[in-house]
């Protein structure tokens, strides 16, 4: 979401980021210091038309945002102080490119955190 996107484009990101931050999202990762920052992968699909319309008419109307403009298959990634957002052709492309953040996040996550010790916290 950058200020040169015009404003139709920058509303649409304004939803799906609000989507991503109240749980709508279909998975999660990383982190906003991480050079793959914070990412969302979220998919609207026409089924989900009605629904969509039904829970977000207040940020779409504030946005005077048609409801299909946020059907699709997108990747959010927050930066922290720029959001990117990317439309992809399909749900397959958008799972390949979010499994290649995961890995990405994972690696510097490793390289940044060292390995994931699970339960030492509960280890007395």
């Amino acid at each position: 979401m950058t200020t040169e996107a015009d404003p139709e484009t920058r509303y649409r990101d304004e939803v799906l980021l609000h989507m991503a931050d109240h749980g709508w999202s279909n998975s999660r990762d990383g982190r906003v210091e991480a050079p793959t920052g914070h990412f969302s992968r979220i998919s609207n699909t026409p089924a989900e038309l009605d629904e969509l319309q039904r829970v977000l008419a207040d940020v779409l109307e504030a946005r005077q945002l048609p409801v299909e403009k946020i059907l699709g298959h997108w990747l959010l990634v927050d930066f922290g102080v720029e959001i990117e957002v990317t439309e992809f052709a399909d749900q397959a492309a958008l799972t390949r490119a979010y499994t290649d953040k995961q890995d990405e996040f994972a690696h510097w996550s490793w390289r940044v955190d060292g390995p994931v010790q699970w339960g030492a916290a509960y280890e007395g």
